[in-house]
C-alpha cells in the first residue's frame, strides 16, 4: 500500500474510532417511556392518535433547528435553584424565560394519551437527556403560541391538538388537588422527573435542549468519502519508479 493510501486508511480508522463518541444520542428513561428518534414517522398527537394507559411517548421532533423567533419558556432551566417541584401555577413564578432567536435547539415532546377515557391514568417516570435542557414549554396556551409562531419545532407531518387541556393541568389558584407534577434538579440539568395524570385528553410538554449531534453513520460516511478522495487524488500524482 502506498503512502497516500496508508494515510487515507489511518484517517478513516481514526474517524471510525471516534464515531461512538460523536453519536451522542444515548440517554436514560424509566421503563415505561417509548422513545421515537431520528427521524420518527409522522405522528398524530391529538387524542386517539398514540394511545396507551401505561406507556409514555418521548418524540424527538427536531434534532437541530434554528428558532426563527424568540421562544417563551414557561420554565427556564437557568433559573432553577435547588430541587424544584412544579405542581401549580405559583411554582412557575420567577422561572419563565426566553430561548433566543437564530440559535439552534433540539425539540422533544413528552406525550401521554390514554385509551380509556372514563378514568384518570397516572404516568410516573423520568427522562435524562445526553444534552443540556434549555427550558420547558408546558402550558396549553404556551404550546399553542409556540406552534403558531415557531412551527419549525414541530415534527414534520405531525398532527397537533389545540385545546384547553393539551398542556399540564396546574391549579390556578393553587389548591390541595395535585394533577401533573415535574421535578427538576439544577445539579443535573439533563433530567426531568414527571407525574402525569391524564383523563380524557392528552398531556404534553415540549423540552428544548442543546442540539442532538449528527448520527455517527453520517460522520463515517463523510470520512469514508474523504478517505477515498485522498487515495484517488494520491494515485494521480504517483509516478512509476
Amino acid at each position: 500500500m502506498g503512502v497516500i493510501q496508508s494515510s487515507a486508511a489511518i484517517f478513516l480508522g481514526i474517524f471510525l474510532a471516534l464515531a461512538p463518541a460523536i453519536d451522542a444520542q444515548a440517554f436514560g428513561t424509566s421503563a415505561n417511556v417509548d422513545v421515537f428518534m431520528s427521524p420518527p414517522p409522522p405522528i398524530n398527537f391529538a387524542p386517539g392518535g398514540v394511545e396507551s394507559d401505561t406507556r409514555v411517548n418521548l418524540i424527538l421532533e427536531q434534532s437541530r433547528v434554528m428558532a426563527t423567533a424568540a421562544v417563551t419558556l414557561d420554565l427556564d432551566m437557568s433559573k432553577i435553584v435547588g430541587i424544584t417541584t412544579i405542581n401549580d401555577t405559583s411554582d412557575l413564578t420567577g422561572l419563565s424565560g426566553t430561548a433566543s432567536a437564530m440559535v439552534d435547539y433540539a425539540s422533544w415532546l413528552l406525550h401521554t394519551d390514554p385509551v380509556s377515557n372514563n378514568a384518570v391514568h397516572t404516568y410516573t417516570g423520568f427522562v435524562e437527556f445526553d444534552q443540556e435542557i434549555i427550558g420547558i414549554v408546558l402550558l396549553t396556551s404556551s404550546l399553542d403560541v409556540m406552534d403558531m409562531v415557531t412551527p419549525e419545532f414541530k415534527l414534520a407531518g405531525g398532527t397537533y391538538p389545540t385545546n384547553n387541556f393539551r398542556g399540564l393541568e396546574l391549579p390556578d389558584p393553587p389548591t390541595s388537588a395535585v394533577w401533573d407534577v415535574l421535578t427538576l434538579d439544577p445539579t443535573n440539568n439533563r433530567r426531568i422527573d414527571f407525574k402525569y395524570q391524564t383523563n380524557d385528553f392528552v398531556d404534553q410538554i415540549r423540552i428544548l435542549t442543546t442540539p442532538v449531534p449528527e448520527p455517527a453513520s453520517s460522520v463515517v460516511f463523510a470520512a469514508s468519502a474523504l478517505a477515498v478522495t485522498i487515495a484517488t487524488r494520491g494515485r494521480r500524482f504517483l509516478r512509476p519508479v
